[in-house]
């Protein structure tokens, strides 16, 4: 089974065809059986999560506020107590000091620091966003004794991205590796007990090519990451599973 371990399916409907774009989107995960980890960005995207995986069991929807969105949640954090209990794992949240509003700034590491001791507490996977302040989140990370966390396509220093390797941590390598030497000497350097594959679809893939991310696309990254981690597909696709299943 083909695993995205980072989506938003809640996005397409953000298109001029959105309606067409989530049809197809559904299609092509229940098609290849794509196990597609769908995040949030604040409570309304949570909400839209849940009415698309109730189309499909291929698809777990997890709760969170991405950074960028701290400022607007971070003084009504008790409104986000209910999602993060009904949600089966919390993401998108994390730190981001590069592609954030600066508004959001002072508020990023109060509300991540929330759903650190929600996981915590609650034994969930957290999906973290880390870009421009991974130093910040190794801190919490440490602060808060925080397990099961899957690093969102790391694209940092070596340095933190060793530290974070000694914490346990999983990480996400996505579209970006089709196009970056980065990508891929970060994706070559992820213990291959640690690895899993991701789209950010649909924005991801749009960012790099204008072209908007649609599900298959996973199966682009599987063959990219293969070839670099020298395993053969049906090899790199168990081995992803594995991971999934153990953190």
């Amino acid at each position: 089974m083909l695993i995205d371990a980072h989506t938003h399916l809640d996005e397409y409907i953000e298109y001029e065809n959105g309606r067409e774009l989530e049809r197809k989107a559904l299609e092509e995960i229940e098609s290849n059986k794509i196990l597609s980890l769908t995040n949030s960005m604040d409570v309304p995207s949570y909400i839209k999560n849940l009415e698309i995986a109730r189309a499909s069991d291929f698809i777990v929807p997890s709760f969170g506020v991405h950074p960028n969105k701290a400022h607007i949640y971070a003084e009504r954090m008790d409104e986000l107590e209910e999602y993060i209990y009904d949600c089966k794992m919390i993401g998108e949240t994390g730190m981001d000091f590069f592609w954030a509003k600066k508004e959001s700034f002072a508020y990023q590491a109060p509300l991540f620091e929330y759903f650190l001791q929600n996981a915590r507490q609650q034994n969930k996977i957290i999906n973290v966003h880390t870009k421009g302040a991974e130093g910040d989140v190794i801190n919490l990370l440490d602060k808060h004794r925080a397990k099961r966390v899957i690093i969102h396509w790391y694209s940092g220093p070596r340095w933190e991205f060793n530290e974070l390797v000694k914490r346990g941590c999983y990480f996400t390598v996505g579209v970006q590796v089709k196009y970056s030497d980065l990508m891929r000497d970060i994706a070559r350097a992820i213990p291959k007990d640690r690895l899993l594959l991701e789209t950010d679809n649909p924005s991801g893939e749009e960012w790099l090519s204008k072209n908007i991310g649609m599900p298959n696309i996973i199966r682009d990254v599987y063959e990219e990451v293969a070839k670099i981690k020298k395993m053969s597909f049906p090899e790199l696709e168990l081995a992803a599973y594995e991971n999934y299943l153990n953190i």
